[in-house]
């Protein structure tokens, strides 16, 4: 008596299971028997990868085989066809990972022969593709070299190194004009603008060439004098948020303190132009740069980046008229004084600030927004990471009072409703005068 259709796909599956285990175990055997730990550690994902390509090829040969005894010719050919690709990848699958080992092995005879301290390697059961490192002594961060910049803090690899250098070579036509921070020719000041266009030195030389330019035509320390010395509209500037701790963080580095939640924008925005929140940002940019050289001559430490604490207690979607101001500001920071944000703490954030985020978080450089961390509450923990107790205001979780004041309204500047009887600040009047 002849075999039914279904005999023979239920003795062709039996086959194709037996294959299938039985080229699996003959994997497994040889190439455990010449691998060794580290090797084989990799080995249960590499099975599981491999097995799995190679089950749905031998699925796709068996219904291929179907179609054979169905006389469907037309979809026997391109399931054939389908399968025998991957059982080709099955196949060639391991090639890489014989790859990966090989140049780990050539690895570990290079570290081997450096001065380097040894690592000790656990095997987590949970999955055997992870491996956890555990220190046993403080690997170095790297080499010492010769020179003096490079020390780990505001150069951190050879590579950087090599690229403060040659962008240095590269601006020397500008060098005398160049001889004050916050743009001078210092490593300070050259690593920002590599860090900011990701080690372009193309890009990052453009970039410090504008940078250039806009403070010929802006001249910021003119306008930081005068904004000290003769403030334009004193009584708006009391109206406004944010100021600078009276200390440093646990680094050396400037702490802005803003609680803008607390700006009256409705109040503030008909008083103001764009120019003065210009005016008014590269104030801040300025400020933060004397503060840099002051912590530098304190602690004896190049300082080049500032922490910003925003709290957004208070927060309305009143604010939103703001935001052709803050992407302004935005663009100022990103572009004239890259890269000196060290992290920004926003705490207090309502549940609106989602989709206001969504749309000014734009305004920022990726680098940017990848240090901007966002809290619902008042982060008292993660503050403390950052700054000591004693330099943090006690309405931000630290010992800080001044004048009896624990927030410390004589360094960071409250907000509050603009009264109708101030005036109008000069660049708004021009305005309207035109």
């Amino acid at each position: 008596m002849s075999e039914s259709i279904e005999q023979k796909l239920c003795r062709t599956d039996d086959a194709l299971k037996k294959c299938c285990a039985t080229f699996q175990d003959a994997l497994r055997s040889r190439e455990s028997a010449s691998m060794g730990f580290h090797e084989q550690v990799n080995l249960h994902l590499l099975y599981q990868r491999r097995g799995l390509i190679t089950f749905f090829s031998l699925v796709i040969a068996h219904e291929g085989y179907c179609c054979t005894l169905e006389n469907d010719t037309y979809n026997m050919f391109n399931l054939l066809w389908i399968g025998a690709a991957m059982l080709l990848v099955s196949v060639l699958y391991p090639a890489s990972f014989n790859r990966q080992v090989t140049t780990r092995k050539e690895s570990l005879k290079v570290l081997s022969s450096l001065d380097v301290p040894s690592v000790r390697i656990s095997y987590s059961p949970r999955n055997a593709a992870e491996l956890s490192l555990e220190k046993v002594t403080d690997i170095p961060f790297a080499k010492p070299v010769e020179e003096s910049c490079f020390d780990g803090w505001t150069i951190r690899t050879e590579k950087e190194l090599s690229a403060v250098v040659e962008l240095r070579s590269r601006l020397t036509d500008i060098a005398n004009e160049c001889t004050q921070r916050p743009l001078d020719m210092s490593d300070v000041t050259l690593i920002r603008f590599i860090r900011a266009r990701n080690l372009n030195l193309e890009k990052a030389e453009s970039m410090y060439r504008d940078c250039l330019a806009w403070r010929k035509e802006k001249c910021p320390e003119k306008a930081w004098d005068e904004f000290e010395t003769n403030r334009p509209n004193p009584e708006l500037f009391e109206y406004t948020t944010g100021g600078w701790l009276p200390g440093f963080d646990k680094e050396g580095t400037p702490v802005f303190v803003d609680r803008i939640g607390e700006l009256d924008v409705p109040g503030m925005l008909p008083k103001i132009a764009e120019e003065d929140f210009e005016q008014m940002i590269m104030w801040r940019q300025e400020t933060n740069t004397r503060l840099m050289l002051k912590s530098e001559a304190l602690y004896g430490k190049k300082q080049y980046q500032m922490v910003v604490i925003t709290d957004l207690k208070g927060l309305s979607w009143s604010h939103k008229a703001g935001f052709p101001l803050m992407k302004c500001g935005a663009y100022i920071d990103d572009h004239m004084y890259p890269e000196q944000l060290k992290v920004a703490v926003v705490i207090n954030a309502p549940r609106l600030f989602g989709m206001i985020w969504n749309i000014v978080k734009h305004f920022f450089d990726p680098n940017t927004r990848a240090k901007i961390q966002i809290h619902a509450g008042p982060a008292t923990d993660v503050l403390l990471k950052y700054v000591d107790k004693e330099n943090l205001p006690k309405y931000l979780g630290g010992e800080l009072v001044v004048d009896g004041d624990e927030y410390c309204t004589k360094y960071i500047k409250a907000g509050g409703k603009v009264p109708n009887h101030i005036p109008l600040s000069p660049f708004k009047a021009a305005q309207i005068k035109i």
